[in-house]
């Protein structure tokens, strides 16, 4: 009989494990589509150009005031002649000695914490550098932002339909799971019925048992999706840079907490169908 049961403990747990695990799978696929606009956000750049009289001196004393805002990660400037330079090497043509001089406007390049790269949050920002003395412009990845933003609204919803989908068949997978492990000592719950217990006492000890088994299979749940994760950060470890730990923790704790709920749950209410079960049903 020992060995039975521990056959049956196994089982419900592997089985309330790889339910948990796919829901885990899904936090985590979306919780990466999260990381990768963090990533692609904290790659956008915005370039403010000044009037030709603004010396270096100034421009990197503007640099300086500009990384010290809060939505900006940094800033840096951008000699004219450097960045001529540079672009004749990109074209391969020497432009600087026909014109006399570098055609192009000094410049600060900064770059925008992820949470202000926002449509709204860009315009105030447009407007404080246009403040600025001896600013004439500002480039902004509007088009990148504005599709971003859209990407987002777009499948809030869908995502969030699967979600719960998805979250409604693993509760119906994990009660299913625990009603066969219930149903396998209903010939025990039948015996403490007619030793006259009571059907809180008959309940207790199985609402342990189930949510035990949820606790555990929240815990395995979690362990084979860091598993699975672990083995895809090689590949992208950039993006998942962009996973704090807690976030880990808190998938951790909602998939101890959804085991622990679910199973206790299920636990309960397939108690409760066996509770006064006539000898045909409980064969």
């Amino acid at each position: 009989m020992r060995g039975a049961h521990w056959t049956t403990a196994i089982s419900t747990v592997l089985g309330v494990a790889s339910t948990l695990a796919v829901l885990g799978l899904v936090l985590s696929v979306a919780g990466l589509g999260r990381a990768l606009g963090e990533e692609v956000k904290s790659g956008l750049r915005v370039q403010v150009e000044f009037v030709e009289r603004t010396t270096a001196t100034e421009g990197a004393a503007l640099a300086s005031q500009i990384a010290s805002w809060p939505q900006v990660l940094e800033a840096a400037y951008i000699d004219p002649y450097v960045a001529a330079l540079e672009l004749e090497r990109e074209l391969g043509t020497s432009f600087m000695q026909f014109l006399g001089d570098s055609p192009l406007p000094p410049s600060i390049e900064l770059r925008l914490h992820p949470g202000a790269a926002q449509t709204t949050k860009v315009e105030q920002l447009e407007q404080a550098l246009l403040a600025l003395d001896g600013a004439m412009r500002v480039d902004a990845p509007w088009s990148i932002i504005a599709h971003l933003e859209s990407g987002a609204q777009r499948w809030a919803w869908p995502v969030a339909g699967l979600f719960f989908a998805l979250l409604a068949l693993s509760a119906a997978q994990i009660f299913n799971v625990i009603k066969l492990s219930v149903h396998g000592q209903r010939f025990v719950i039948r015996s403490m019925e007619l030793v006259g217990a009571r059907p809180r006492m008959i309940r207790r000890p199985f609402l342990l048992e189930g949510a035990g088994y949820g606790l555990v299979g929240g815990v395995l749940a979690f362990a084979a999706v860091m598993g699975l994760l672990g083995g895809f950060r090689p590949m992208a470890p950039a993006l998942f840079a962009h996973i704090e730990n807690f976030q880990l923790a808190t998938l951790a704790a909602a998939l101890a907490a959804a085991g622990l709920l679910v199973a206790g749950l299920s636990s309960l209410l397939a108690v409760r169908r066996l509770l006064g079960a006539s000898l045909d049903r409980l064969h």
